[in-house]
């Protein structure tokens, strides 16, 4: 029986970790989300030159695509 519990704790202590990598991952989704609408809710209250608009939609691409490779690493890690 002890063997089942140390096997039994091994795997909770397991999913708890997995569970923290997850939470950090989805929190920096969250983080880099919530600076794309600052930069779109900033962009819609200035009336900004072009070259700016573009400055901005740069971020907002890059934004994106750090998104997206926290995306593919939270469905790479499914448990």
């Amino acid at each position: 029986m002890e063997q089942d519990e140390l096997e039994r704790k091994k795997f909770f202590e397991h999913q708890l970790e997995w569970c923290k990598v997850r939470d950090r991952s989805l929190a920096q989704i969250e983080y880099k989300l919530n600076e794309m609408k600052q930069i779109a809710i900033y962009a819609i209250e200035h009336i900004l030159p072009q070259e700016e608009l573009a400055r901005l939609d740069e971020q907002l691409n890059e934004l994106k695509q750090e998104i997206g490779l926290l995306e593919s690493q939270l469905r790479s890690n499914v448990h």
